[in-house]
Order: structure tokens, then sequence, then C-alpha cells
């Protein structure tokens, strides 16, 4: 896999790192008709409470999660209720939001119900990703057994449903829908969050050891000089 290592940003502290993501994200967006793919867990949020500060022509711009536990909203593991929470109020109280969970009983079923809507997304894409301690980005899991078939498919489907094995990074949550990596592809701008030494750590040795081969590296190889990775420890 051959890797071009983007530019990484490390900051001295949090507040600084919110404040530069905050301002790389609202000119990526401008004021144009786009959508936003959003990551959610704990490390954006604050991100996307200030982010909601900013007078954009919200009313122009659909945010979609990026990747979705199979849950509703008013569980506590939901995505789209992190984006809900912290988004969308303030400056950006009318931003249009695409949910990615149906009410099917399941991802698999409710895949080409999310695939279609996904679909209607304006372009261009933009996208806010984030990492887990074990290299995963958007619910791409090294340990679902759907993940080589997600890396390596080249159709065109935005979204698709992945099942990874429970461990204490996934919880309970192990149905879910993620963005696949033509999405990805589709991007035309995205930014990487980073906190935490052991994050930042991890990163560093994917950026130098290429063949690690964590979902991460696909994101990285897949982006390439789109990507900016904003980092504190």
């Amino acid at each position: 896999m051959s890797i071009q290592h983007p530019k990484i940003e490390i900051f001295d502290t949090r507040d600084q790192l919110d404040g530069v993501a905050v301002d790389r994200i609202s000119k990526m967006l401008g004021g144009q008709t786009c959508s936003l793919f959003m990551s959610g867990g704990s490390t954006p949020g604050p991100v996307y409470d200030r982010l909601s500060e900013i007078d954009l022509n919200w009313r122009n711009i659909y945010v979609a999660p990026a990747d979705e536990r199979w849950v509703d909203e008013q569980d506590k593991g939901s995505n789209a209720r992190t984006i809900k929470e912290t988004l969308i109020k303030n400056h950006a109280r009318d931003v249009n939001f695409m949910p990615m969970k149906s009410k099917h009983q399941t991802p698999d079923e409710g895949a080409l119900s999310i695939e279609m809507n996904y679909q209607q997304l304006p372009r261009p894409f933009y996208i806010v990703l984030g990492m887990g301690t074990d290299g995963h980005v958007a619910s791409w899991f090294a340990t679902a057994q759907e993940y080589q078939s997600l890396m390596t498919r080249r159709d065109k489907f935005l979204v698709a449903p992945i099942h990874p094995e429970q461990n204490e990074i996934t919880g309970a949550y192990t149905s879910r829908m993620t963005i696949t990596p033509y999405t990805l592809h589709m991007c035309q701008k995205a930014v990487l969050i980073i906190t935490g030494k052991e994050k930042l750590d991890l990163l560093t040795s994917c950026l130098e050891q290429p063949d690690k081969h964590l979902p991460v590296n696909h994101a990285i190889n897949i982006l390439k000089s789109k990507l900016t990775i904003l980092a504190t420890l």
C-alpha cells in the first residue's frame, strides 16, 4: 500500500485544536450547497458545539452520520443524537439532517433504504473523521466479518452494514451502518481529529508502517492530500 503522508498539525491544547478545526470545517463548507458526513463518539462533540456558533448558510448544508450504531436516537450510543445535541442549534439550527438509521430491525434490512436516502445528498461531499485506539474510523472495524470485502468493493454504494466483534471499544454496539470507501473517495476534503497520546502514537506508527493495514491506513490512502489531521496530546 502506497501512502502519501498528509500534513499533521499538533496543538498544545484541546481548545486550540477545536478552534482550528472549526475554522477549517467552516471554510471548506463555505456558502455552497453541500453535504458533511460527521463522525460520532465523544471526540468531535466540542468541535460541533463551536461549529454551531458559526454563521454559515446552514439551510444549504446537509449533515449525515459517517457511521451509526443500529439503535434509536434515544440511545446514548446514537450518533444522530450526538450530532443533534452538539451541532443542530444556534446558527446551525436549520441545517438539514439525514439519518443513517431506519425502522428496520437490522442494518442489513435497512441498508437499501439508507442507501437510497444517501444517494439524494447533494455534492460536493466533505467529512469529519475520528479514530479509535484500535485504528478504526467510521465503524470500519478490522474485526468485522465484512471488513475485507468492504475495503475491496468496487461498486458505487455509499453505505454498508457492518458487524464488528464485541470488545471494549465497540461495547454492545455490534450492529452498525457505515460509509463505504467509495463515499470517502467522493469527499472533496476531510478533517481527522486525534486526541490523546495513545491515538497519536498509533497514527504516527500507521503512517510510518503502512503495511499495518489498519482501517485508518485505508482512509489515509483514499484521501491522500485531501486530508488534514489535527491532533493534541
